[in-house]
């Protein structure tokens, strides 16, 4: 995991963003099975662990105790001085979790409904209203954001466009 090297996890490999000097690396938590990082104590300088439990034993970081949601779980920073933040995301968040162009960068976007872009509109549609919306979750797209804003759109049609400002 650019430069870290990752001895073991529980969670399975999603996929991967680089935002603002950051890598975000996005893991799902299978049901049943307790999200847990472990990584060659060698290659890491530095961790935080915003949720769970970071442990230094037998030339091993491991971070366990994880609670999977939407906000990062873990920084780390490797000898190369490289930054690596870890997503540990429910199967039913990850199941919902689109990557997408709009607007010149890659997005995340999180959502019931199928997505389809051509650059410069996303157009979202689902069988029922109640799976119209979508959720930007900016904090993976600009670092000076922390908290996650959602975008919702609930309409009696089918499909909504949503259109680059």
């Amino acid at each position: 995991m650019n430069g870290a090297i990752l001895k073991y996890a529980t969670a399975q490999p999603l996929l991967q963003l680089e935002v603002g000097g950051a890598t975000y690396h996005f893991f799902f938590a299978a049901p049943g099975i307790a999200p847990e990082f472990a990584f060659d104590e060698k290659t890491v300088v530095n961790v935080k662990a915003a949720s769970g439990e970071v442990i230094r034993a037998d030339s091993r970081i491991t971070i366990s105790a994880i609670k999977p949601g939407t906000s990062v779980a873990f920084s780390l920073e490797t000898v190369s001085h490289t930054q690596l933040r870890v997503v540990v995301l429910a199967e039913a968040q990850a199941e919902q979790l689109w990557k997408v162009s709009f607007a010149g960068r890659t997005r995340l976007l999180m959502t019931f409904a199928d997505v389809f872009e051509d650059g410069e509109q996303l157009h979202l549609r689902a069988r029922t209203p109640e799976n119209l919306y979508a959720a930007f979750p900016p904090h993976y797209l600009s670092p000076l954001r922390e908290a996650l804003h959602c975008y919702v759109a609930r309409r009696k049609a089918s499909s909504r466009v949503i259109r680059r400002r």
